[in-house]
């Protein structure tokens, strides 16, 4: 496995980095995931590698299901698993009391 960061665009330089790596892929038929901003910049940079990689090379893009980026997704779904620690440790309290009744 391998993980690559461009920030957002590539220089000359990262680019000639990427390509190196796109070719090494698919020679060794890996599969590519290409995870990128959903937004305009995002799409642009998935093309750009795209445009890159070598024929047959397996590129897969992959976007944040929601937010704008994938550090967005990360820190919601880090909420959303916390509002459901949170209701399941109310239903135990409930639990609890109404236990404590009998």
């Amino acid at each position: 496995m391998a993980y690559l960061s461009t920030g957002g665009s590539m220089s000359a330089h990262q680019r000639e980095l990427v390509r190196g790596v796109l070719a090494k892929a698919a020679g060794r038929r890996v599969e590519i995931v290409l995870a990128a901003d959903r937004d305009e910049a995002g799409q642009k940079l998935m093309q750009e590698v795209a445009r890159l990689a070598p024929e047959g090379t397996r590129l897969f893009s992959q976007e944040p299901s929601y937010g704008k980026d994938w550090n967005e997704q990360l820190q919601e779904h880090d909420r959303r698993r916390s509002r459901e620690r949170e209701r399941e440790q109310e239903k135990v309290k409930q639990r609890s009391r109404g236990m404590d009744r009998y």
